[in-house]
């Protein structure tokens, strides 16, 4: 169920607004193999109505699922938002549309979490990448195929000697 947030409402002051919107009503698909959602949206803000714009402010999280773009190794972290702040317009060019007197806050919601995930996300700032065994320069001698050795006509003519 979207979070709507009805006008009307407003009028009178400031209203709390506290729950979950569920991954299915996020409308997620990402695209990306090292992101994936693992909770819906968790809010707790009060709104009010400022002129024709809806100020919302308080506190946005959800939760992912990571897999470290170094080394490949999966973890979970969240993405919080404790001030969290938006001036949200209901009227003009940029207002979000009114219908029967509400405004759905859930594209909000989602867009300022999903604008604030990482493009490379890292398990630890000084993550090093995948651990390689050393490998000996015997090691390639023997993966090398040979390769027979064949006259140069260049070493010929060094050793020709004109006087």
């Amino acid at each position: 169920m979207p979070l709507l947030v009805n006008l009307k409402h407003l009028e009178n002051g400031q209203k709390r607004f506290q729950g979950q919107l569920p991954l299915e009503d996020l409308d997620v698909e990402t695209q990306d193999e090292l992101i994936q959602p693992s909770s819906g949206i968790d809010y707790d803000f009060t709104a009010e109505i400022h002129g024709t714009n809806i100020l919302a402010r308080g506190q946005i999280k959800m939760s992912f699922r990571f897999e470290c773009a170094r080394c490949l190794k999966s973890f979970e972290k969240e993405i919080d938002f404790p001030q969290w702040s938006q001036l949200i317009p209901f009227a003009g060019e940029e207002a979000l549309p009114v219908d029967s007197d509400c405004i759905d806050l859930t594209p909000i919601l989602r867009e300022d979490i999903f604008l604030s995930l990482p493009q490379h996300p890292l398990c630890e700032k000084e993550c090093q990448g995948m651990d390689t065994p050393t490998a000996k320069s015997s090691d390639f001698q023997s993966i090398q195929p040979e390769v027979e050795q064949q006259p140069s006509a260049w070493n010929a003519l060094d050793k020709l000697r004109l006087e």
